[in-house]
């Protein structure tokens, strides 16, 4: 989807189950020319469920990227990961890891479950946005990703 100035307009999944995490997020991902849709899922089983269901339908949009959280209710970030990449209809999304954590452990983990990035959680809101508007002018300006609602089969 592109804007009236021709940019494209990033659409992003967020799977974040903390509220304040999310509204920072989103408010952080507001700001700079990159446009934005957001959609907030707070838990791994309704981002999967929210995927597979666009993946399966004829009219469905993936989003762009998907920014995720690694400690999720249910399902955790590393299991919405690998069961992604498991999916002939998803593995192509990029999908960004946006953690409290900055274990090795976990970052050599998401890196092996073929996450495209992993980004530890600011602890300024300054910084989130810095770190943010970097990540959405990268993917939104210069990758180039597949076309809209495109699948892999």
């Amino acid at each position: 989807m592109r804007t009236e100035a021709g940019q494209r307009r990033l659409r992003i999944l967020l799977v974040e189950d903390n509220p304040g995490d999310a509204w920072m997020t989103e408010e952080a991902l507001k700001d700079g020319p990159v446009p934005v849709e957001v959609l907030i899922l707070e838990d791994g089983q309704a981002a999967l469920d929210h995927l597979r269901g666009q993946a399966s339908s004829p009219e469905g949009v993936l989003p762009h990227i998907v920014l995720l959280d690694l400690n999720l209710p249910g399902k955790s970030g590393f299991e919405v990961l690998q069961e992604v990449r498991c999916d002939a209809r998803l593995a192509h999304l990029p999908i960004i890891i946006l953690s409290s954590s900055t274990h090795p452990e976990d970052v050599e983990r998401a890196y092996r479950l073929h996450a495209n990035c992993y980004v530890a959680k600011a602890e300024t809101f300054e910084r989130l946005i810095r770190e943010l508007r970097c990540l959405k002018e990268f993917w939104g300006s210069v990758a180039v990703l597949p076309r809209s609602g495109s699948l892999v089969s």
